[in-house]
């Protein structure tokens, strides 16, 4: 975690005296989804979470744009069997580095195309059993070993397009891991999950554009 706000802190410095560089605050909906191999021993359902965070807009020319984001983004997936279902709810301080693309400006609305890296650590969240004799809350044990929940580091890419207008970004954006989350997949090849998150994201950004 302390890496990530690193990196966030270390891309703020270098470009905040670029002229292009605008500061601006994000926040949306994740509908969200840890994604099993094909074979895994089970499915799970979408779960829909959030982020919130800051942004930061560098102006590379006219129609590309640098957009590093540093967010606090709840992710996970809903799972149920004949016992009953299980929520898991991670909460990721996750560094999106998104390259933003101009495609066309209609009438005062422009229209982005975006793709870039992510990358997240695991800080909370928990899991809900959920049955017919009640329900139980456990926090998230992070970590790589067996006997653990979820492995702290996810990465992956996003994709996405968005329109803009003045100062505000409406974003669609879908975000593909690549890190297989489940620790136990360090013994079992069948464990091998995966986020896989449809974000809808509302931004503003200060100054001119």
């Amino acid at each position: 975690m302390q890496k990530i706000n690193l990196l966030f802190a270390l891309i703020l410095l270098v470009f905040a005296s670029k002229a292009q560089t605008r500061l601006g605050l994000r926040a949306g909906l994740n509908f969200a989804n840890m994604s099993p191999k094909i074979g895994a021993a089970f499915g799970s359902d979408v779960k829909v979470g959030f982020h919130i965070g800051g942004a930061v807009n560098v102006g590379l020319g006219d129609k590309m744009f640098f957009q590093p984001t540093l967010l606090l983004s709840s992710k996970g997936s809903k799972s149920s069997s004949f016992i009953g279902t299980a929520t898991i709810n991670p909460l990721y301080l996750e560094l999106p580095l998104n390259l933003l693309y101009k495609i066309t400006d209609i009438e005062g609305v422009g229209v982005n195309f975006l793709l870039g890296p992510y990358v997240a650590a695991g800080i909370g969240g928990n899991i809900k059993h959920k049955s017919g004799g009640g329900s139980i809350t456990e926090p998230i044990k992070w970590g790589q070993h067996n006997t653990d929940d979820i492995r702290p580091i996810d990465y992956g890419i996003n994709i996405g397009a968005g329109i803009e207008y003045n100062n505000i970004q409406l974003n669609l954006q879908y975000g593909i891991g690549i890190a297989n989350i489940d620790p136990r997949g360090n013994t079992n090849s069948s464990y091998v999950y995966r986020n896989s998150t449809f974000a809808l994201a509302l931004g503003y950004f200060f100054g001119g554009k």
